[in-house]
């Protein structure tokens, strides 16, 4: 089977990527699942429509969510490939750019019925009028984390973004407006003794998914529990599987709602926190990053090691599109003897 794997583009490079990098590993790590596959960055549309051209791929796995068009506006890629009738690993535009913003995330949750932080959005329109800031400017019940709403991995949130006054609040809000069109002040679970952090990842889609929860702990002692981008950098953290059943089973059964709500397919990873006695759905990571080593920890609980657990979603996108009419191809023989039976079973059910 032919694939190609998309990224945004780094410094200098070309295309196709010829000098390693994170996704040359993971090139070599589905060739074992009989995958032949090439990297090619897209930062325009053009681009992709170029790769697309050239190597006339069966199958597509993107990092990128967005190339641009020729306006310098932003496209989806799994819309442009959908229209292209073109099979795709991953979820479609419309979950994507939901996750993508934890605000909207967090209102679909709250209307299913699922529980999360109590927040507030602050966000600056194109005519750069600042909506939401009342909302603010009368907070009461702190402290507050403040973060970008359309970012993931940490980014944008640091020791500074919790905060316990209403002018701390102002001015972390204001400065994050600097950056980014969309913040999210959200109410900060660290205020509970018993907070404990999980990540959960998913492998698969509807009847046929996997989901894998592992816990998150510092290894650096901080007067407030917060992950950062530095903490994550720097390996300030460790994911730890979850060993008691009860609470494995807890937060399979919750975090399955909320990559329900999401509709989210073929590989995510959802955030969910433990505090006061109850758990809380964070965000959601439509295209989490891989390989990594968070997703892997998830994975190593059901024997998916290494390059298994990316042939793993591999498989999961191959099936799926099977399933849906997508894809005429078959699913490469070399799987069955990388996937371990039961969850290849699994991922191809029905």
């Amino acid at each position: 089977m032919r694939a190609v794997i998309l990224s945004n583009p780094g410094p200098g490079e070309s295309a196709p990527v010829s000098v390693p990098n994170r996704f040359s590993s993971l090139v070599q790590a589905i060739q074992y699942g009989g995958i032949a596959a090439v990297h090619w960055p897209v930062g325009r549309a053009a681009d992709l429509r170029q790769c697309l051209t050239r190597e006339q791929p069966e199958i597509v796995f993107s990092a990128a969510y967005h190339t641009l068009d020729p306006g310098a506006e932003r496209e989806n890629v799994h819309g442009l490939l959908e229209r292209a009738g073109i099979a795709y690993i991953g979820s479609s535009e419309a979950a994507l750019e939901l996750v993508l913003s934890k605000a909207a995330l967090k209102d679909r949750w709250r209307a299913g019925g699922l529980s999360t932080p109590d927040y507030c959005v602050v966000s600056r329109t194109a005519d750069n009028q600042v909506v939401g800031m009342e909302a603010v400017a009368s907070a009461e019940d702190f402290p507050y984390l403040v973060k970008p709403s359309r970012e993931g991995n940490s980014r944008g949130i640091g020791e500074e973004s919790i905060v316990f006054t209403r002018p701390a609040l102002v001015r972390q809000v204001e400065e994050l407006l600097g950056a980014y069109d969309e913040i999210l002040v959200e109410q900060y679970l660290g205020r509970y003794a018993d907070i404990r952090e999980f990540t959960i990842a998913l492998i698969g889609s509807g009847d046929q998914a996997i989901w894998m929860p592992c816990e998150i702990v510092l290894t650096t002692a901080k007067p407030h529990r917060i992950v950062t981008t530095r903490d994550k950098d720097e390996h300030h953290t460790r994911a730890l599987p979850v060993e008691p059943p009860g609470l494995r089973q807890a937060l399979i059964d919750f975090s399955r709602r909320a990559f329900s709500l999401a509709g989210v397919r073929d590989y995510s990873r959802c955030d969910v926190i433990f505090a006061g006695g109850q758990l809380y759905a964070i965000e959601i990571n439509g295209q989490p990053m891989v390989p990594d080593k968070w997703f892997e920890a998830c994975t190593r609980g059901v024997g998916l090691e290494g390059a298994v657990y990316l042939n793993a979603i591999f498989l999961a996108g191959i099936s799926r599109n099977i399933r849906e009419g997508r894809l005429q191809a078959g699913i490469p023989d070399e799987m069955r003897t990388v996937v371990p039976p039961e969850v290849y079973q699994q991922l191809c059910r029905g």
